[in-house]
């Protein structure tokens, strides 16, 4: 995944450029589950999906949430372009 900055820039209905979307590694612009394309800014902000979050007994009875280091690094790779 990496970012679009072939396009000409026009602006999306979400407000965000098009030079701001991102792409998949064959150059197609990555689409949500509406097919429209993502922004930078809309990926960036998005929850990481209830599966990848696990929950453990914390202090005092508390449930704690937390990610695995290897969900953060795929979530960081695919984020900013990297295999």
């Amino acid at each position: 995944v990496c970012l679009a900055g072939k396009q000409p820039l026009n602006t999306m209905s979400d407000g965000s450029n098009q030079k701001d979307l991102i792409e998949n590694a064959d150059g197609s612009l990555l689409l949500d589950h509406k097919g429209q394309p993502i922004s930078v800014d809309k990926f960036l902000s998005t929850k990481p999906l209830r599966k990848e979050v696990s929950t453990r007994q914390g202090p005092g009875g508390m449930k704690l949430s937390y990610m695995g280091g290897d969900v953060i690094t795929k979530t960081l790779n695919e984020a900013f372009g990297y295999d």
